[in-house]
């Protein structure tokens, strides 16, 4: 299991309204990722669930080298 704790974060590439996104090292490998860290509470006040799991379900499924491929979700 992936947890937050197994990534050293080395830069903050954006942030908007759900939250942000972050520039990762994965501690075990040296991996360099976008980790996207969004605000739970906001999601549900703002009933955004349903969007945010459909990003996620599509990200999973992309193979195209312009666009990110969701690698851990957690």
């Amino acid at each position: 299991m992936v947890a937050f704790s197994d990534f050293e974060v080395l830069d903050t590439i954006g942030e908007g309204s759900f939250g942000r996104v972050f520039k990762v090292k994965k501690k075990d490998n040296g991996q360099i990722l976008a980790l996207k860290v969004m605000k739970k509470q906001y999601l549900i006040q703002n009933h955004q669930i349903k969007y945010a799991v459909s990003e996620a379900q599509i990200m999973k499924t992309l193979n195209h080298p312009y666009l990110m491929k969701l690698v851990y979700a957690f």
